[in-house]
């Protein structure tokens, strides 16, 4: 019993001494949630970042989902759902709009459509000027999303790979900058 209560310390220290985002191991099923937590602090904002659901195959630069992909988008819609949250933002693709547009109809907002070649940081800091606080979803794609939350959290994120479209991070900014939670949720 004595190891297993400093071993939850040593951990404890650990993920309180950074907000790194973990690599997750090869089998992410068994793996929680990464998560830090600065103890007292006010959130400001609440970013939901992912990349857009599964898409067809059909040849174009702008496919749209497939019905497993639509059925990932109202699963994001139902577990934000109560996050009432303030902004939803996507950029131009039919992928990321659709993907982005089931939460935008729940918490009664429009999708804002952003240049999904702007840099991570001018991103963030656009939508941070826009929105004082609150909670956001930004719907991105494979090469953009690890670097738009390594912004908000100030932190590494693995790349993603090509045929990943389960990743869920939410990462908590709280009044005096600080980043309350970084976490990640392999499937979604």
């Amino acid at each position: 019993m004595r190891f297993k209560s400093i071993a939850v310390a040593v951990i404890t220290l650990l993920l309180m001494a950074g907000c790194d985002l973990l690599p997750l191991p090869a089998d992410k099923s068994s793996t929680p949630p990464i998560q830090t937590t600065a103890p007292g602090s006010q959130i400001q904002w609440s970013f939901y970042v992912v990349r857009h659901a599964e898409r067809a195959d059909d040849g174009s630069e702008d496919p749209p989902l497939t019905a497993e992909g639509q059925q990932r988008a109202q699963r994001l819609a139902q577990m934000l759902g109560n996050a009432h949250g303030v902004a939803v933002y996507a950029t131009q693709f039919q992928r990321t709009q659709s993907t982005a547009r089931q939460t935008a109809q729940v918490w009664g907002v429009p999708v804002t459509t952003y240049d999904g070649q702007s840099d991570a940081a001018s991103l963030t800091q656009s939508i941070k000027g826009a929105h004082p606080e609150g909670t956001i979803l930004i719907v991105g794609h494979s090469d953009t999303v690890p670097d738009i939350v390594a912004d908000l959290c100030n932190c590494d994120v693995d790349p993603i790979d090509d045929s990943d479209f389960g990743n869920l991070f939410h990462v908590d900014i709280g009044r005096d900058g600080s980043v309350i939670k970084a976490e990640q949720n392999p499937s979604y």
